[in-house]
């Protein structure tokens, strides 16, 4: 078992440095530890925006993968769909660039995204230097049966907050992403 493992079972290791045999773990003794004990050893990185925002992400991702164990599409091919759907013709420098995923990046998931013909590049006739991005009808349908998933997944993710809590945190979000405009 890893010492991550022991952590999450609430087991911390403590190891006494055995002079004999030079091996911290020779005389290991397993205490139990709470969830706050770990909060509160963490210096005043608790009360940090951005490790609070880091570690919330990563138990709402977590969460996340849960909801959609077994679909035939990850998150990021449904935001990009998503986004394409709502915003046909955008270009795939500019969802790159709102989406903060470097370009190379993007590329790959538009060409595998295409190779899947859930979208399609389009060359706009006033400007053939242009390619705009748009979904085909498989893309639409998958946007179409994943929603509500992704819904219900976010509903049950942020259930302890009530309406009002929910608006605000997303309100702020959207501000610390630089999205918001006033």
């Amino acid at each position: 078992m890893t010492n991550r493992a022991k952590v999450k079972q609430g087991m911390v290791i403590m190891a006494t440095k055995n002079v004999q045999t030079d091996n911290a773990l020779d005389d290991e003794v397993r205490a139990p530890v709470t969830k706050q004990q770990i909060i509160d050893s963490l210096c005043g990185l608790e009360k940090t925006a951005g490790f609070s925002i880091r570690i919330a992400e990563l138990a709402i991702f977590e969460q996340l993968y849960q909801h959609l164990k077994g679909s035939e599409i990850s998150i990021g091919e449904f935001t990009i769909l998503r986004c394409i759907g709502l915003n046909p013709g955008l270009r795939q420098g500019v969802l790159a660039d709102t989406l903060h995923v470097k370009w190379p990046s993007m590329t790959k998931l538009i060409n595998a995204l295409e190779l899947r013909r859930l979208l399609k590049r389009v060359v706009p006739l006033n400007n053939r230097r242009s390619v705009e991005l748009e979904l085909t009808d498989e893309g639409q349908a998958m946007v179409t049966k994943y929603a509500p998933k992704f819904r219900a997944a976010e509903s049950d993710i942020f259930s302890m907050l009530d309406d009002d809590e929910y608006r605000q945190l997303e309100k702020l979000l959207r501000k610390a992403a630089g999205w918001l405009q006033e």
